[in-house]
This record gives structure tokens, sequence and C-alpha cells, in this order.
């Protein structure tokens, strides 16, 4: 009886067969020739080491089923691969508890955390112990500027303190990030201010989270004369743009600009995204030789 069921199986191998190679076994997937409208699926299970045979069991199941028991199935067996090929087992606590640590920043795996934390183990103990001390100082005394929120060392950051700096005009940002790219183009002579993001109804983040009230109250002083809204050209940054804009609207001495925006240097202009290039048409400027 069960030779000629899987005698049977055999013959249904036509060339709609379908095979997956798994780590402990084969799927093999035919269409019934009999029943149009049902699969049948045959597996074959390498048992472990020390048993003997292979086991062949064969079942069907209605077409409308099969992706989704497939999907079903694979995944099961894509965990059981994780369980058999094993996660890495670390025999230390702390070791694992460093690994833990470096996999929670961004951008970094288990895999990669383990690479480091097995090199700082190969480095000299004093440059592992200036590595740490560098980190507990970092959270420890670095702080925010009182006057524009940028990362400083001090009460005031040593752009806010600069006499040379040209404190009548303001250049609004999302984060500290955008301070040195800006100051890296070596084109700007004037101070900051820090928001700490830009409002996100999605991300739960109001203006009530942003520093905008501060920067309105450094523009009531009456030394301000111009305000530079630098944000990322998004749908978030330009709200943020339209309501900083709204909040310093009795300011009337205030000049508001923005960035430019429009096609980039050295850019092809066909390869240049429709809403950039309809900017750039909107604000053009006159041709100087």
């Amino acid at each position: 009886m069960n030779k000629n069921k899987h005698k049977r199986v055999r013959e249904c191998i036509h060339p709609d067969t379908f095979s997956y190679s798994l780590r402990r076994g084969d799927v093999t997937r035919t269409r019934d020739p009999l029943v149009p409208n049902q699969v049948r699926y045959q597996l074959r299970y390498a048992p472990q080491n020390g048993c003997k045979g292979n086991k062949n069991l064969s079942f069907k199941m209605p077409l409308m089923q099969v992706f989704y028991d497939l999907r079903c199935f694979f995944c099961f067996f894509r965990r059981k691969r994780r369980t058999f090929a094993g996660e890495m087992e670390i025999p230390s606590l702390y070791l694992e508890r460093a690994v833990s640590q470096f996999a929670g920043l961004p951008g970094i795996g288990r895999k990669t955390a383990m690479r480091l934390v097995l090199h700082l183990l190969r480095r000299e103990k004093t440059d592992v112990e200036a590595f740490a001390d560098s980190l507990h100082e970092l959270v420890t005394n670095v702080r925010y500027c009182q006057i524009c929120h940028n990362l400083c060392d001090a009460d005031t950051c040593h752009i806010c303190a600069s006499p040379n700096r040209d404190h009548a005009t303001i250049c609004v940002v999302e984060d500290v990030q955008d301070v040195m790219a800006i100051e890296n183009t070596q084109q700007y002579n004037g101070v900051y201010h820090v928001l700490g993001g830009v409002i996100s109804p999605m991300d739960g983040i109001g203006p009530q989270d942003l520093e905008i009230q501060s920067l309105v109250e450094r523009v009531s002083k009456g030394t301000v004369h111009e305000v530079i809204l630098a944000l990322s050209p998004t749908m978030e940054g330009d709200t943020t743009d339209f309501y900083i804009y709204r909040k310093l609207a009795d300011c009337k001495d205030v000049k508001i600009t923005t960035i430019a925006r429009g096609v980039a240097q050295n850019d092809q202009l066909h390869y240049t995204d429709e809403a950039t290039l309809g900017r750039s048409i909107l604000d053009r400027v006159a041709f100087k030789a």
C-alpha cells in the first residue's frame, strides 16, 4: 500500500515540479494530474546522525492555499535553520553584555558587534580604558549651548561667543550635523539656532518639542535683522518653516529668508526631479558673467 502510494507520487513529478533545498531535507511540489485543483507535496526528511533511512511524507492541499501554506512552511524551517545553525553561543556574560550594547547602535548587527568587541579584547588594556573614558566624558561633559542649543563644552558655544560673527543673522537648522555641514562650506559668518528636529505629527513631534519658542524670544530682543530657514526640503521641513514664519510674523523689522533650492552643481538637467526643476525655474536669478 505504501509502496504504491510512493510510486504514484514519483509518477506525478512532471516538468511542473519545483524543488527546494533545506538544511535537513527536500520538499518537492507537483501538480496532481488526477485532481487539477490540488497540489501534491512530498517531503524528504533526513534524520539526525545515528538513524537509518529517510522519511517520505506526502499530502494534498487545495491550490488556493498553496502560496500561503508554503510560505508558512518555509518560515518554520527558516527558524529551525537558525536554531540548528545556531546563533552564536557566547561563553561569557560580560562579552554578551558588551555585544548587546554595541548591537544597539544604529547600523550595527550582532555579528558586527561581536567583531568590534573581540577587536577591543585584542587591544592593549590602556587603549580600551582610554576608549571607555572618552565615552564617559562624552556623556558627562558635553553640553548644549544656552543660546543656540549647539553642542559645546561650556555654557556657550564658540560660535555664539565669537566677536567676529554676525550676531544679527541667525540660521535655523534641524540638528547639529547641519551646523557642521554649513560650517564646512566656509560661506556663512552668522550664528545658528538648532531646533532639535522638525514638526512631524506622524512621529509625535510637535512645536512644543522643539526649540521654537526660544527662537522667538531670541528674535524679539530686537538685535536680529535676518532669519535664514535652512531646514531640509521635505514635507516636515516645509511645515516647520511655515510655522516659524507665522510665529515671527509680528517681528516687522526681521527679514525671513530660506536657502535656495534648485539643480545641483554638475548635475544633468534631465535627471532632476520635477519638483526641484520647477522650483529652479520659478526662483531663477539674473545671469552673472
